[in-house]
Formats: structure tokens, sequence, C-alpha cells
């Protein structure tokens, strides 16, 4: 008669001996709290919507699952699990790297899918067709200082920014002044010179305003790829968040004068400065218009409310 085996007693000693084992041996023990740093670490980034990305999916295919069907006839099943148990301790190191791995790609395609997605928004019309994202060359130091000598107003809003040499010249006769940018590098660029830039869209930054709010607008940079429609609302809202007799100061190209790629890129885009002149009289403005030596930017529009 042979002697028979008790399974769980066999199992037990196991799992002793492995306590012990990894209680006497430092090296597995800082294994093991490698690992759970390395796993902090690299654990996924969270996305707020799964179906933004295929890359997302990917990581339901990384959970590694060890466990082996154990079947239903009893003498299998108990070897099955006594096999799985002498395995699993050894095999945990190995899932636990290939899983680690396999989470620290994913969270760098996440990181790249992302920034690949910020570079989309910004080289493409925004969904609204509010502006169209062309770069347009800075306003010279002289339309700067021009702007500034019109900009009377102690508390005042530059849309957009663009380099910051309108706000810099505003802000060197003491008043009170921030900008604009839909880039976020160009404001921390703006930010480390000093000057108050925040990040967000013109339109949406004026509908944010209470009305009455500020002493002075200047518009200019990205309403210069603005289609009529924008322009129109961007005008509107002007005028409400502008108190009594509050400045506004507009400096932008002539669209007559582009030439090349971008007059087919900005056609239909824009407004030359006489239109804003126009545009700013029919909600009651008070205007007049100020000669620049700039070849481009050569003639500012100042309204009064």
């Amino acid at each position: 008669m042979q002697p028979t085996i008790d399974i769980k007693q066999v199992v037990t000693e196991i799992k002793a001996e492995a306590e012990v084992w990894r209680a006497t041996d430092p090296n597995i023990a800082i294994l093991e709290e490698d690992l759970k740093r390395a796993w902090a670490a690299s654990l996924p980034l969270g996305v707020a919507d799964g179906s933004a990305s295929p890359i997302s999916s990917l990581e339901t295919l990384n959970q590694i699952n060890v466990d082996a069907p154990e079947g239903s006839r009893f003498g299998i099943r108990t070897l099955k699990r006594l096999i799985k148990k002498l395995t699993s301790w050894y095999l945990h190191y190995v899932t636990a790297q290939v899983a680690l791995l396999g989470h620290g790609i994913i969270k760098t395609f996440k990181t790249v899918d992302q920034r690949l997605a910020q570079l989309e928004d910004l080289s493409l019309p925004t969904s609204n067709n509010s502006t169209t994202r062309f770069p347009i060359s800075a306003p010279s130091e002289t339309v700067a200082q021009a702007i500034a000598t019109e900009m009377s107003a102690d508390k005042c809003a530059v849309l957009s920014a663009n380099s910051g040499t309108i706000i810099a010249a505003i802000q060197a006769c003491g008043r009170t002044v921030y900008g604009l940018h839909h880039s976020a590098s160009q404001v921390l660029s703006a930010i480390e010179q000093g000057l108050d830039v925040r990040q967000d869209d013109v339109l949406s930054h004026l509908n944010s305003l209470t009305t009455a709010s500020l002493q002075g607008i200047v518009l200019t940079d990205v309403v210069e790829t603005m289609p009529l429609a924008a322009i129109q609302q961007t005008v509107l809202q002007s005028q409400r968040v502008l108190l009594p007799n509050g400045v506004l100061v507009v400096a932008v190209g002539d669209p007559a004068q582009r030439a090349g790629v971008e007059r087919e890129l900005l056609a239909n885009l824009g407004l030359s400065p006489t239109a804003w002149q126009f545009l700013l009289n029919q909600v009651h403005f008070t205007t007049r218009s100020v000669q620049t030596d700039d070849p481009r930017i050569n003639t500012l529009i100042v309204g009064i409310r």
C-alpha cells in the first residue's frame, strides 16, 4: 500500500520555506522593493476619454494572467494546483518585470500621443473656426511704443500678446496690463520675462469677463486671422467689457499687403485698419487713426467707448 500524500501539508511547507528564504535573503527583499517603487512610478497615465486613443486599449492587453485552467477532475485539478503553487512564486518576478516594461512602453506612447494631439490642435483651425493658426510677425518696438502712448488706461489687456513686446511697452509706462496667447510655450517664455500672459482664446476670454471690467484693450496678432463673424463678435464683446471712456486700440496689418503663401492661406480672413474703424464706428466708438513708421502695421485705430 502506497503512502498517501497530504497536499495541503506539502503546500504549507513550500510556502513556509519560501517565506524563510524571502526573509533571510536580503537580495530578494531589495528586488521586491525595487519592483514596487518602479511599478508605482510607471503606472499608465489616465485619460478623460478611454476611446480617445487606440493606445488606451493596450492597457487591458498588458495584464499578464498566469492562472492556468485547473480542470474539473479532482485528481488532475489537485495536481495542477500543486504545480501552479510551486511555480507561481518564482514566476512572480518574471511577470512583474514584463508587466512593468509593458506599462512603461504604454506610458511613453501615451505621452507622445498627447503631445502630437497638442501640436495638431495648435496647427489646425479651431473647432469653431474663430481663428486660423498662422504665425503673425511680432509687432516692432515702433508699434509697441505707439500703442503704449495711446493706451492711457491703467487696467488693460493685449489680445493677443505675440512676443510680449506690446505688454512690455505698456508695463514700462507704469500701467497694469496682461495678455493672452494660445501657445503654452509662449506663455511660459513671457512669464520668464516678468510679463503677465495667460493661455486662452481671445473670444472665449472676452466672453468670460464681466461687463465694464477693463479700461483698455489692444486687439492685435491673432485678430488678423479671424473671419468677419468672429471679428464682429470681438468688437461687440470688447465694447461690453470696456468701462465708459475706455480705450480700444487695433493694431493690424493690411490684408491687401499680403503676398505668396500668406495671401493664399489667409484669404478672406482679417480686415484692414479702415474696415476695423468702420466696425467700431458702427457700435458708437469715437475713432481716429494714428500713423506709425512701421512698414507692416503703419496705421493704428484708436477708439474711445
